[in-house]
């Protein structure tokens, strides 16, 4: 969705990522919401991640190696 000014971004993920044992899996769906800026670029202003109910998140993924 795009106002003018800004706009938002969603979409569904997966991620597969290979560890040493074995191989995880992290789903769920992503929202962007980017502005521009007075410099006339766009940046992300705002990110939520939801999670799959059955599988941890990217936001998880990253608190826990991050």
């Amino acid at each position: 969705n795009i106002a003018g000014d800004s706009a938002i971004y969603q979409y569904e993920y997966v991620l597969s990522i290979p560890f040493q044992e074995e191989s995880a899996l992290y789903k769920g769906n992503c929202k962007f919401f980017i502005r521009n800026d007075s410099r006339s670029q766009w940046v992300i202003t705002r990110w939520e991640d939801i999670k799959d109910q059955e599988y941890p998140s990217w936001s998880e993924l990253k608190g826990q190696y991050y």
